[in-house]
């Protein structure tokens, strides 16, 4: 009797001492005695439909929550064992000031408000100063004053007497001008760019498309464009006009400049709704704003090779006994930034527009120094810090 106690005290032995070996297996794994179903919505399958008799209504047996297809992509992120992690928030710009930016002989007015609000301060300082809109197309951003014709004579509007003085500056004062003014999004949320262009003419031509392109069109009188921006920007900036929202221009805001997107091979990629003259200008405002040192720079390459402090991404302040022991915050990385046209950019078609101002873009990746892309949490952190203080 003693034995038999004994062998059977052997065998719960040995059952628990292998339940032990194969680890929880047992209790965790898909095959185990409790299922782990954390991750089974990455291999989820649409079962068959249910089949139906002809003479019978299939409305009301319909999946009520039906799996979506989901398009195989490369390098998908997937999250089974922990959360995904946050957006990064790098910059805080509150600056509130109206500016003027230049690239070259190119300017254009940066405002701090929506182009909802901008669209309807646009139309107010021209109504201000007597000059009436031609043709607009406010879902687009684009407006085309009247023809102007000035004689050598006092104006009281201030359009009419920047434009005399300029033309007179050039030494002829025949022909009509007008200005052509296209209102877009600026690269930071709520914000919006101005851009002017002046056009002049020996006599007012019968019909026109609205629309230009601000990267392929430059001003017949550059002086007259810069004037009016002038006159524009103190205008918006001293809050003149009555502060009201336009229904029909609030679609301006959907034409993101800079978006966190993917490039053909999967890996994170920022697209910048921009030629390559301000695109790269772009990034290289984007490090010096964040503090990054540039180290290379080779325009006919298309890169910047850049070192990034580890506390510039952690966000994590050095301690004091950093000095002594090593620390995870401190440390560099250096990496290339390499912009790309993006070829497969969708061009904005309207019939009646000469360019949707969006037909330009171009991806900006994060490459490690063999020219291979880097891991994809760290590039999501350097293209959302450049993102952030591209303003």
């Amino acid at each position: 009797m003693l034995d038999l106690a004994l062998t059977w005290r052997r065998a719960v032995i040995l059952l628990v001492a292998a339940c032990l070996s194969g680890g929880c297996s047992w209790f965790n794994d898909d095959e185990g005695i409790f299922v782990n179903q954390t991750d089974d919505y990455i291999s989820v399958e649409e079962p068959p439909p249910l089949v139906v008799p002809e003479d019978l209504n299939s409305v009301r047996v319909q999946d009520a929550f039906p799996v979506p297809e989901i398009v195989e992509q490369p390098r998908p992120q997937m999250f089974p064992g922990r959360a995904p992690r946050p957006t990064a928030i790098f910059a805080n710009d509150t600056r509130e000031d109206v500016r003027i930016q230049r690239l070259g002989d190119r300017s254009w007015l940066v405002v701090p408000e929506p182009p909802s609000v901008v669209w309807p301060q646009v139309k107010q300082f021209l109504a201000d100063n007597g000059v009436a809109i031609d043709a607009e197309l406010p879902y687009l951003g684009f407006l085309d004053s009247q023809w102007l014709e000035v004689e050598d004579i006092a104006y009281r509007d201030v359009i009419r007497e920047r434009l005399k003085n300029q033309k007179m500056a050039e030494g002829e004062l025949a022909g009509v001008d007008r200005f052509r003014i296209k209102l877009e999004q600026g690269l930071r949320d709520r914000t919006s760019e101005i851009h002017v262009r002046h056009q002049s003419a020996q006599s007012q031509p019968e019909s026109d498309r609205v629309g230009f392109s601000p990267a392929r069109t430059a001003s017949d009188l550059v002086t007259a464009e810069q004037e009016f921006l002038a006159e524009l920007g103190a205008y918006v900036a001293a809050r003149v006009a009555e502060q009201s929202v336009s229904m029909v221009a609030q679609g301006i805001s959907t034409q993101t400049k800079a978006i966190m997107t993917r490039d053909g091979q999967g890996n994170p990629a920022l697209r910048l709704n921009l030629d390559f003259d301000r695109a790269w200008a772009t990034v290289a405002t984007a490090l010096g704003n964040a503090g990054v040192e540039i180290l290379n720079q080779d325009r006919n390459s298309q890169r910047y090779d850049a070192s990034i402090a580890q506390s510039l991404i952690t966000g994590e302040e050095a301690s004091w006994y950093c000095r002594f022991l090593p620390c995870a915050s401190e440390g560099e990385r250096t990496v290339s930034i390499a912009l790309a046209e993006d070829t497969t950019a969708e061009t904005a078609e309207v019939s009646n527009t000469a360019a949707s101002g969006l037909d330009d873009a171009y991806l900006v990746s994060v490459l490690d120094a063999s020219g291979d892309a880097v891991d994809m949490d760290y590039a999501t952190e350097v293209l959302v810090l450049l993102r952030d203080f591209s303003g």
